[in-house]
């Protein structure tokens, strides 16, 4: 289950589809700085955030694909952690 951020950019979408802690999380991210040390949690919550962990199979193709697409679309976080952040949330939500 891949999520396309650029969907992000889509005012209409923004407005009428995203609950509020996903524009919470995706201005958060927008506004700080590439180095931030919360940058990576930050994406990571996004992710889990939008995609229904309880109806969500773990597949990590697929989780790498949405990851590499929310670190291209910031511009910002580390693939790597923010993989391992996810994972660790998924175990334990299991």
């Amino acid at each position: 289950m891949n999520y396309n951020f650029t969907k992000f950019d889509n005012k209409e979408y923004y407005k009428n589809s995203t609950t509020s802690e996903v524009k919470s999380l995706v201005y958060k991210i927008r506004n700080q700085a590439s180095d931030s040390p919360f940058v990576n949690f930050d994406i990571s919550e996004l992710i889990l955030a939008h995609l229904p962990l309880s109806k969500m199979k773990y597949n990590e193709s697929g989780l790498k694909e949405t990851i590499f697409n929310a670190t291209w679309y910031f511009r910002k976080g580390n693939e790597e952690k923010i993989f391992d952040i996810i994972t660790e949330k998924l175990k334990a939500s299991r």
